[in-house]
């Protein structure tokens, strides 16, 4: 009722008002000062409308957040990382050095699949080839597929 007073907007709603409604745009010195100040004062009053709710949840939000966090050990969790990430660094190395030493067994050993194995060779524990433990019943090879007889 009070923003209808000022803008003077009501049941007597006429063709003039809505010129000086639209003069107010324009610059036009047909519009009055107390129809710019209420659509200035109308216009605040709806921002305040819009961002308050939004103020609200976002508090509400960072409310939980801390409530969330309070119970959380951030020490014990990176510790807990920091382990798991050198474990993984551990076991990244043990499997590079020993990839590193079946190339190097390989290159110093050059055999063919074509080339059978005597039967006196043929009782070693590991494979002539890719050096990979085996039995003296194994006919093939099970990590390279190398014919052991």
């Amino acid at each position: 009722a009070l923003s209808a007073a000022i803008l003077k907007v009501g049941a007597g709603f006429s063709p003039t008002d809505l010129m000086q409604l639209m003069s107010a745009f324009s610059g036009n010195s047909y519009g009055n000062d107390y129809f710019k100040a209420g659509l200035i004062g109308g216009g605040l009053l709806y921002a305040l409308a819009a961002v308050l709710p939004v103020a609200v949840m976002i508090h509400g939000i960072c409310i939980n957040y801390l409530q969330a966090k309070e119970g959380i050990d951030f020490a014990g969790e990176q510790l807990k990382i920091e382990e798991s990430i050198a474990k993984a660094k551990e076991k990244a190395n043990e499997a590079k050095s020993r990839a590193e030493q079946l190339n190097k067994r390989k290159d110093d050993t050059v055999i063919t699949d074509e080339q059978p194995i005597s039967n006196q060779e043929n009782d070693a524990t590991h494979c002539p080839k890719c050096q990979a433990s085996i039995t003296k019943d194994d006919v093939f090879c099970g990590e390279c597929g190398f014919s052991l007889k």
